[in-house]
């Protein structure tokens, strides 16, 4: 369930905020055995996480899309 991912994503958004001194708009982490991407737009957030050698600028272009979707979705809704 998406439920079980809410909490390491808060940790993740919340790591990168306090390794900048202040709020990260965007956070890319790369291991050997994966990547994680976060985005923050718009008063929403969404972490993705995949597998090795992700063109990242593409990752996160396509995660401000849906978060600018989602966004207008709701001021619309």
């Amino acid at each position: 369930p998406v439920e079980r991912w809410a909490e390491p994503a808060r940790g993740l958004l919340a790591a990168a905020d306090d390794a900048a001194g202040e709020p990260v708009s965007q956070v890319h982490v790369g291991t050997e055995d994966g990547e994680a991407f976060a985005v923050r737009q718009d008063g929403l957030a969404a972490v993705v996480v995949a597998e090795r050698f992700n063109l990242s600028s593409l990752m996160t272009f396509d995660m401000r899309s849906v978060l600018r979707d989602l966004a207008l979705q709701g001021a619309a809704g």
